[in-house]
């Protein structure tokens, strides 16, 4: 839904006009955790002040290395690939106009836009399109999801394990085009090739500033970085090469560790959006009602990712039992609030393949200690102190907080909750140093393959907990040749998540909903799946208080 007001005005910071000398008070200490930096050319453009709740920075801004839903949302300003994602979640034109597929659907030729250009107004070339592609499958970036993503891409697994020096299934066709080639039909392929992993990105500006380009990052997106300050914000202005209609903002990227702290900041006019990322479930009752609120199913599973590697995780009857112990309504309306529905899936309503009587682990305690003695640990007697790592932000301890409440009151186990920045959690999850983390999964692309194959395959690199499991992988591998979302692929899918599910590969918390406040004097600005989506960001005006 759009947010009226009147176009191109000017946004004026006159505090005193709502704002009373005591609430100045409360003001100080809202922000005792997050200051405000000065805007990008706050003189000559108005400034849209976006939120990025829950970090105190971005842990990186290069899209080959992106992993969180945080650097996603900062890199959607900046960089755009062959296709993009639609608000209706069908694939559409980005730096390709258009492309054609051969009849074995392996094999993609795109054409790029005519004139394209970087944001330094450097030529966009297939050259450049073939050193991304390539770059991002690279050894340097084989810990990421990028041999997941792009993994269907003809040698895409020789080039990211070091055995070849390039990427043979993309290659360059005359001054134009782009060829590429996969190893076998994928339904999903295009989906894919919009995400940031695939992202077009300045060969010239990478080799020239090596690791610090992301300090005045741009690509072929509507922004570019004007400047990055490091635990405070990220100030982008409008791309001057951008192909499609030019933007008429800056924008303010403000990182704001505590949800609440960004609602807050909302409420006293120092931010524009908020919410996109984490909306604080127990302001939702302040929020209810006003016009600027804006509440949208998520396509996201909130879960448990264990790690099954080590005792006593490794231990079937251990992971069935912690699952079989959380008595989850409860949990989520005391964690979420509304914004939520408890889940015993990983795949979320809406995603095709979505099983509404899917046989998971529900709450059941007698069953859950029964399984926890079988494994020797009797009443909780012995058992490991497990180690809970938990993202910065308020919520994040909350989610801690109450599934180890009730571990400790159904088994007798203790868990000891350690929380950490919002890098060091990312970190600690690639490098498998945990032994429980949350993880809240955002759909990359509308498909159970995001859901089952990326997350739960043996090998793939979101498999964090290491799960492995042969008949669960011969379902996927299966369903994800088949192209459409066909009755057959679709109970493939079902079948795979029936059996992690049952064997507790992870611990589904809960389906989480977004809620967005959007600046009533905001306009262009659109809420679909869970998101703020921009149709035409010549269209977008920040308007006056």
């Amino acid at each position: 839904m759009s947010v009226p007001a009147a176009l191109g005005r000017r946004r004026h910071r006159t505090w005193h006009r709502f704002i009373a000398w005591r609430a100045v008070a409360c003001l100080v200490l809202v922000l005792s955790a997050w200051q405000p930096s000065p805007p990008a050319r706050a003189a000559s453009l108005p400034v849209l002040q976006w939120a990025d709740e829950g970090i105190s920075d971005l842990a990186t801004l290069d899209p080959a290395a992106i992993g969180d839903w945080n650097g996603h949302l900062a890199a959607s300003f900046i960089f755009e690939g062959l296709v993009r994602q639609a608000p209706d979640l069908t694939v559409t034109a980005a730096a390709a106009d258009h492309w054609s597929v051969s009849k074995d659907q392996r094999s993609y030729t795109f054409w790029l836009r005519p004139g394209l250009r970087f944001g330094d107004g450097t030529p966009v070339t297939p050259a450049d399109v073939v050193y991304s592609l390539d770059r991002a499958l690279s050894p340097a970036f084989s810990n990421t999801a990028n041999p997941y993503v792009l993994g269907v891409i003809q040698g895409a697994q020789a080039r990211s394990t070091g055995r070849s020096s390039t990427l043979s299934g993309v290659q360059a066709v005359g001054s134009n085009a782009v060829r590429i080639t996969l190893s076998a039909p994928s339904g999903s392929f295009l989906a894919r090739l919009g995400l940031a992993a695939a992202a077009i990105v300045p060969r010239h500006s990478i080799q020239q500033l090596g690791s610090r380009w992301t300090e005045h990052a741009f690509g072929t997106g509507p922004f570019i970085v004007q400047s990055w300050q490091h635990g405070s914000a990220l100030h982008l202005v409008p791309n001057p090469y951008y192909y499609g209609p030019h933007p008429r903002v800056a924008i303010s990227l403000d990182f704001v560790p505590e949800p609440t702290t960004a609602f807050k900041l909302f409420q006293m006019g120092m931010l524009d959006v908020m919410g996109e990322v984490t909306f604080p479930a127990d302001q939702v009752y302040r929020a209810q009602g006003d016009p600027q609120f804006h509440r949208s199913p998520r396509l996201a599973t909130t879960y448990l990712m264990l790690n099954t590697r080590t005792a006593p995780l490794s231990d079937r009857r251990v992971r069935q039992a912690l699952a079989y112990a959380l008595d989850k309504p409860p949990l989520v309306a005391t964690v979420f609030g509304s914004l939520a529905q408890p889940t015993d899936g990983m795949l979320p309503p809406g995603i095709p393949g979505y099983d509404p009587h899917l046989a998971g682990l529900g709450y059941d305690p007698a069953l859950a200690r029964k399984l926890l003695a079988n494994a020797g640990y009797q009443g909780g007697r012995s058992f490991p102190s497990l180690v809970f790592s938990a993202d910065e932000g308020t919520q994040n301890l909350q989610l801690a907080s109450a599934v180890v409440q009730q571990w400790n009151a159904v088994l007798g186990i203790n868990a000891r909750i350690v929380q950490m920045d919002h890098t060091t959690y990312i970190q600690r999850l690639t490098s498998l140093a945990f032994q429980v983390a949350p993880v809240a999964w955002t759909m990359d692309w509308p498909d159970p393959q995001n859901f089952l194959t990326q997350l739960l395959h043996t090998g793939s690199l979101n498999n964090n907990g290491g799960w492995s499991n042969k008949q669960f992988d011969s379902l996927v591998d299966c369903a994800d040749r088949l192209v459409g979302d066909t009755p057959q692929r679709l109970a493939l899918y079902q079948q795979a998540q029936t059996i992690a599910m049952q064997d507790a590969a992870t611990i589904p918390i809960a389906n989480p909903q977004s809620g967005i406040m959007i600046r009533a004097g905001v306009t262009g600005l659109e809420v679909s799946g869970g998101i703020v989506v921009v149709p035409d960001w010549s269209k977008v005006s920040v308007g006056a208080f």
